[in-house]
């Protein structure tokens, strides 16, 4: 497949409010990738190939988004086809077209989603998934419906999509970053899809 992130010249951004942006940060740095931490406009840099919105509290990180007047600069940097983007879990949920009483998604997955669908904090942990990758789920959304023909299925966990891709975004409801080996095989195939 065609690869969005060139190897050498590849920076991931990482929104860095809350939630699991260390362990994504862990993860890059592991695997040898170039990474910084995005926390305010002046950090969206010309050299951004890929942003990451890792898992956390959805409401809380929207909260810190629009504290700190990110939401519409997110949003064209999600829209750019060239720059891929990573939402997981809760960055997932922020891509999604997801609606409350506290905040409304994005928008740029069609996507219908039940907040902590696999389980409670203490129902965390490894699984399988259908292409035999171990996932691991932290209180993670299902997706339960997909509304859009162009959103593109690439694994499931008991017949329900985990990782779904539309275009440069990809959605995972586990988390890539958390890798019970600690090759982070999985996460290096989504960040070279």
């Amino acid at each position: 497949m065609e690869r969005l992130c060139n190897e050498i010249s590849m920076i991931i951004g990482i929104i860095g409010y809350q939630g699991g942006s260390h362990l994504y940060a862990t993860a890059l740095k592991k695997i040898g990738e170039n990474y910084k931490i995005l926390k305010s406009k002046e950090d969206f840099t010309e050299d951004l190939t890929c942003i990451v919105m890792s898992g956390g509290e959805s409401s809380v990180q929207m909260q810190y988004i629009k504290e700190n007047h990110l939401y519409s600069k997110i949003l064209q940097v999600i829209q750019n086809p060239t720059i891929k983007v990573v939402g997981t879990c809760a960055g997932m949920i922020l891509l999604s077209s997801y609606k409350s009483n506290l905040f409304d998604g994005f928008g740029v997955l069609n996507i219908e989603l039940k907040r902590n669908f696999y389980g409670s904090q203490i129902q965390s942990g490894f699984y399988k998934s259908k292409k035999n990758h171990d996932i691991c789920f932290i209180r993670a959304p299902g997706i339960t419906k997909i509304n859009d023909n162009s959103i593109e299925v690439l694994d499931e966990f008991e017949n329900m999509p985990i990782l779904i891709r539309k275009n440069n975004i990809y959605a995972t409801s586990f988390h890539p970053e958390i890798d019970k080996n600690d090759l982070f095989d999985l996460l290096k195939d989504i960040l070279n899809f």
